[in-house]
């Protein structure tokens, strides 16, 4: 009797570390929550009726490496992407050497619902400036010579290329490298310089 009284508490006992394994990735935005639960399902539900708006397993992400490793923050995000004054979701999804994504999933308001967004999910490093209501990739990579930036603003609730700027190799052949950067003028992107560099 004694032992399986030990055997009970011990079960009790994994079971309560398992239910806190991951609260402290628990959180609340102004429209849902999100929580982590033990089997690292990210599990989003609506605040007003508790309704599950999303359910999607970290493991297949590399959101699922923060899990283990507190020390890159947050396996998620809740801010407002696109300006529109409701909260969003985004979590690390991808990542190489030098890029990193996030899957990115907008508010629905009509449909209340989070939906989503592959542009923003194809944005390497997304930076979101609230101030100038822009939307940045700063780290696009393909080679050593051609990296770049990629600024976006929301132009009719569509995400649309502003501004590139960067680096990208001359033609074979020719050991150079050119420094660029481009704007969207009259609905095209045009060129306000390219300059080219001899290495």
């Amino acid at each position: 009797m004694r032992h399986l009284l030990l055997l009970l508490l011990l079960i009790l006992s994994l079971q309560v570390q398992s239910q806190q394994r991951y609260e402290q990735f628990r959180g609340k935005g102004r429209l849902f929550s999100v929580a982590i639960d033990d089997s690292a399902h990210l599990i989003v539900t609506r605040n007003a009726d508790g309704k599950r708006l999303l359910d999607e397993s970290l493991s297949d992400y590399d959101a699922g490496i923060r899990l283990g490793d507190t020390s890159y923050g947050a396996p998620y995000s809740i801010w407002d992407i696109n300006f529109d004054g409701y909260d969003d979701l985004s979590f690390p999804s991808v990542s190489g050497n030098v890029q990193r994504f996030e899957a990115v999933y907008l508010y629905n308001p009509s449909r209340k619902t989070l939906d989503y967004n592959e542009d923003l999910s194809d944005v390497a490093c997304l930076r979101v400036d609230k101030e100038r209501h822009r939307i940045t990739g700063i780290c696009f990579h393909s080679s050593a010579v051609e990296n770049w930036t990629e600024t976006y603003s929301w132009q009719k609730g569509k995400l649309v290329l502003i501004e590139r700027e960067g680096t990208m190799p001359c033609p074979p052949g020719q050991d150079c490298y050119y420094t660029y950067k481009q704007k969207r003028i009259k609905g095209r992107m045009v060129y306000v310089y390219k300059d080219r560099n001899e290495r």
